[in-house]
């Protein structure tokens, strides 16, 4: 039997099912017993479940991938034999997976299927020769059986005739796409020929349907195949063939199509297009990781991987070629089966060097607007493309030019600069106002200097009943004056406006100005009237006085428009409905009735109901009298829905603190006298949570503690590593305590009080704390608490107060770096009560640091929560305020959500955040470019398992291990908790496996 293009995506495989094979001989000792059960219903079409990723283009225009994906989709539209995954999702997840596929990494094809519920899945690859000319590959991964296997044409030449291109798309999808059945039996009687067909892996063929058919090989070797979804077709096209209405069982009748020549054993696929992509039986796949890399024979470009080569044109000498990485030769030997290569390119540095020189010497050099000193000067890591270099030099011509760098390769740069002077002419709007050039006053505008130095210059202008204006002016170079024509604004006050309810329209001074809540930043000082109007509602006005540079809020209050609806009806007792609602029975007076327009029903026994619509006006009565008539036709009605019963939610009990361990509180007898101290046990915090000690105190001169002298110690570890003691006793702290530290110790010495006994007190296990001992000295009474810290540990002192009566201490110590790699594992749409604080204990057990997402308008709810989580050493950084899609907001909107959301954590933490993540993923160009006006940098991803959509805990661990490398930023969300189920074995395998968890700065921050 001949080989076909097929290459299984893992190593494993799977035997012939039995029980098919036993169906084939079965069939085929049956002879020419054709017979068709004529009340049999054929069994439910399962269409091909076909996923097609968007095309992609090398070396052509982009549109042209668009419009052939376009092409391919409009010739699939509506066709029964397939089911198109066409959704955002799909595509975003194609996109993802599309790498792993080509390249042939194992699992990938299972995983998106599952994922996608999809089981073929087709790449496209439209790119351009040498000397022009366009061509066409496709692949297709057929995930239905255990071995994911990859189907593959070679170059295909691409037609410029949208038609033909369309019927070339088809066939080459057709090519790629698996076999759904094969003919059983071949019947002839009376000069007319009829076939019996089956279909492969229980996908039934449908009825009076259109079919290719393929020579697949003779019929002994037929019942040899495997009762598998085969591979691709590997012999010539029989022709076309059409399906009856009916079926035998899973067998179906059929009948070929003129000229056909169909043999026992033959394929049946679908039958897209008649025309046939010719795949020759034997070559070689090249796959390359990354694809799409050049195959290059003799300067020909054979195709882009994946592609296959075939037999006629081996042996090769071939070199795979991709920008950004180095070319790789490759000897493709002579073969008879089909083989595949799977070659690894190797990426060049993605960096190279620059060497700038001007003319004068010393000149401030900048690259892409960051300054790297005076000429001449040497960028040895430059980044592989295009740069522009600035040179700037007191009295010469600012200089700008674009230089490309290549990848491991130094560009030098020679820049000759230019003197220049030039007139300037300054023109205030309104004139006259006084004009200050570098700090010197130069008169009233206009104003004329007849000769500055070209480059940047501050100006200063002043005038009566308007802003300062100060700017800096960069004077080009030119023969004539440069004029500059500075408008000044006028002192104005900010007017902010809401309504209740919100969204009513806004006017101020007659000017529509929005629905509320608004905010005008442009009025000039004085009163303004303002009219809030919403339908249904009544207008509210109100007089406002706007100062200078000041702020000044109003609310308009809204009363709602209601009339009365007076309802009378023949005969009285009428059942009454008012928009759906039942308001009682006729006659009736109904108040308070929203103005405008409502349906009324009006229902007697055994008479015609009536329906119509009422008009109500403010203030207004509106009279309904009905006379209701006898039924003309008898009236039903379908039964109700049972309500939908809502699902309780889960209750979350917390984890309870633990208390003092080995307090001599317990009821204990202390052994010993003060010569003998008493070791008490080890409080373990590396569990990460809470723990407490405390011990009775005598006062001097005294033999006996009291209930209200005891110190107390509360121990809190931090997920970085660190942990916050607070001393505290029963009464205030006496005054008068000091704090010493030395190598490796703390001293606190608490003035007027002893320890009964001399303890030699606790020993902790933690990374900074080693342990706790109370001594007691000084004759007057001085009690000593010693702590022993950790090599690398800081100590910060917090003194008791009023509020807080405590002496916290806080132990900082750096995350020890465990393993050779780092991510950062970042959480989106925090805060969630009841799950943030379960998220805060579980990653302070395993001392893990997170960056966490947050949303403004939850955060400003929750403030001592993001503290906490600030504390603990967590990153806090920007989701936005209210979480919406910021591609569908305003540029005003989009920079309002932003900045409100760093505001936010500002006033909580005292910083503004550094990154930003836009709600969903959607952000563009423009969002981008608005964020970086106000300080935020793109946070994006490398790891995301859509954990929210995940209800298995063990499969979001086994997603995010399996595809977390060193450097990658892991997505979670916050408030998932199959996702708190799954962090504990996320952070165990991946330690095992070397990461040290950071948080996104200390990820992105460059290397020193």
């Amino acid at each position: 039997m001949q080989k076909a293009f097929v290459v299984p995506l893992t190593r494993t495989r799977r035997p012939a099912l039995v029980a098919v094979l036993l169906l084939l001989v079965a069939a085929l000792a049956g002879g020419g017993n054709a017979v068709t059960a004529a009340d049999t219903t054929p069994p439910p079409f399962t269409p091909l479940s076909l996923a097609l990723a968007n095309f992609s283009t090398v070396g052509v225009d982009p549109s042209l991938g668009v419009a052939a994906g376009k092409l391919l989709r409009q010739g699939l539209a509506g066709s029964p034999l397939l089911d198109l995954k066409e959704s955002q999702r799909v595509q975003d997840l194609l996109a993802t997976n599309g790498p792993k596929l080509l390249t042939n990494r194992p699992g990938a094809a299972s995983a998106l299927a599952d994922q996608l519920k999809c089981r073929v899945f087709v790449y496209s690859t439209l790119w351009t020769g040498p000397d022009g000319s366009k061509f066409l590959q496709m692949v297709g991964i057929d995930s239905r059986p255990r071995v994911a296997r990859l189907y593959a044409t070679p170059a295909l030449p691409w037609p410029e005739d949208a038609t033909q291109q369309q019927s070339r798309l088809l066939a080459a999808l057709q090519a790629v796409l698996p076999p759904v059945g094969r003919v059983l039996a071949v019947l002839e009687a009376q000069g007319q020929t009829q076939l019996q067909v089956f279909p492969f892996a229980g996908n039934p063929l449908r009825g009076d349907t259109a079919y290719a058919c393929f020579h697949a090989g003779s019929a002994e070797q037929a019942t040899a195949r495997p009762d598998f979804l085969p591979p691709l077709w590997t012999g010539a096209y029989s022709g076309p063939l059409t399906t009856a209405s009916k079926s035998l069982d899973d067998v179906i009748n059929a009948t070929p199509g003129d000229g056909a020549s169909v043999e026992i054993g033959d394929l049946v696929c679908l039958s897209l297009t008649k025309e046939v992509v010719a795949l020759p039986v034997a070559g070689r796949l090249v796959l390359s990781d990354p694809p799409y890399a050049q195959v290059v024979k003799d300067e020909q470009v054979l195709g882009l991987t994946p592609v296959l080569v075939p037999a006629d044109a081996l042996p090769a000498e071939t070199v795979l070629k991709l920008v950004n990485f180095e070319d790789k030769p490759a000897q493709l030997a002579a073969v008879d089966t089909l083989q595949a290569d799977q070659i690894t390119l190797k990426e060049l540095p993605l960096v190279g060097g620059l060497e700038i020189a001007t003319d004068p010497a010393g000149a401030t050099v900048s690259v892409d607007g960051k300054e790297l000193g005076q000429s001449p000067v040497a960028l040895r890591n430059a980044g592989a493309g295009d740069h522009t270099i600035t040179a700037k030099l007191a009295g010469y011509v600012t200089l700008e030019k674009k230089v490309t760098v290549q990848r491991a390769q130094s560009a030098q740069v020679s820049l000759a600069l230019e003197r220049q002077m030039r007139a300037v002419r300054l023109i205030s709007q309104p004139e006259g106002a006084l004009i200050s050039w570098d700090g010197e006053d130069v008169g009233k505008s206009p104003a004329a200097l007849p000769k500055v130095a070209v480059g940047t210059h501050t100006v200063t202008l002043r005038l009566a009943g308007y802003d300062d204006l100060t700017q800096d002016l960069d004077v080009p170079f030119g023969d004539k004056p440069a004029e500059f024509t500075l408008p000044l604004v006028k002192l104005v006050g900010t007017l902010k406006i809401t309504s209740l309810p919100a969204g009513a329209q806004i006017t101020v001074a007659g000017k529509a100005r929005g629905a509320a809540p608004v905010e005008l930043a442009d009025l000039a000082p004085g009163d303004y009237e303002v009219t809030a109007t919403l339908d249904g509602y009544r207008p509210a006005k109100r007089i406002l006085t706007v100062k200078a540079r000041e702020s000044a809020t109003v609310a308009m209050d809204l009363a709602r428009q209601v009339g009365v609806i007076n309802i009378k009806t023949v005969p009285a007792g009428a059942k009454i409905t008012l928009d759906g609602q039942p308001r009682g029975v006729s006659p009736a007076r109904l108040e308070d009735i929203p103005a405008g327009e409502h349906t009324v029903r009006l229902e007697v026994a055994n008479l015609r109901p009536w329906e119509g619509k009422v008009a109500v006006t403010d203030g207004a009565v509106s009279q309904v009298q009905v006379g209701l008539l006898p039924l003309q036709m008898e009236m039903s009605t379908g039964g109700a829905k049972p309500p939908v019963q809502p699902i309780a939610p889960t209750p979350v009990t917390p984890a309870p603190l633990l208390g003092g361990i080995g307090a001599p509180t317990d009821g204990r007898d202390f052994e010993g006298a003060e010569e003998v101290p008493v070791t008490f046990a080890a409080i373990d915090l590396t569990d990460g949570q809470q723990h407490s000690w405390s011990f009775p105190l005598l006062k001097p001169g005294e033999t006996e503690t009291s209930a209200s002298e005891q110190i107390k110690l509360d121990f809190l570890p931090h997920a970085d590593g660190g942990v916050t003691v607070s001393l505290s006793t029963r009464a205030p702290l006496p005054t008068g305590f000091t704090v010493e530290s030395a190598a490796g110790t703390l001293v606190t010495s608490v003035p007027g009080v002893r320890a009964l006994h001399n303890p030699a007190g606790v020993r902790i296990n933690d990374p900074g704390l080693k342990g706790v001992k109370l001594t007691n000295s000084g004759p007057e009474g001085n009690l000593q608490v010693t702590l022993a810290l950790a090599s690398g540990a800081q100590i910060t002192t917090t003194n008791p107060t009023a509020a807080q009566p405590q002496l916290t201490l806080k132990i900082s110590r750096p995350l020890l770096m465990g393993g050779s790699k780092r991510v950062a594992l970042t959480f989106d749409d925090t805060p969630f009560i009841g799950y943030t604080e379960r998220l805060m204990k579980l990653l302070r057990e395993y001392r893990v640091v997170a960056t966490f997402f947050v949303v403004g308008r939850k955060a400003a709810d929750s403030p001592e929560l993001i503290r906490r989580l600030h504390e603990d050493g967590h990153a806090i950084e920007n989701h936005s305020q209210t979480h919406p899609h910021l591609t569908a907001l305003s540029p005003t909107e989009m920079r309002s959500e932003l900045d409100k959301c760093s505001e936010v954590i500002a006033q909580i933490l005292g910083d503004r955040p550094k990154y930003y993540r836009p709600p969903g993923g959607n952000g563009n160009a423009q969002v981008d470019g608005i964020a970086r006006g106000l300080g935020l940098a793109y946070a994006g991803w490398d790891v995301n398992v859509h954990d929210y959509n995940t209800p298995q805990a063990q499969l979001i661990a086994d997603r995010v291990v399996s595809g977390t490398r060193n450097g990658d930023i892991i997505l979670l969300h916050d408030g998932v908790d199959a996702t708190l189920q799954a962090l504990p074995d996320i952070i165990t395998r991946l330690r095992r496996e070397g990461v040290t968890f950071v948080t996104l700065d200390a990820l992105l921050a460059p290397k020193k």
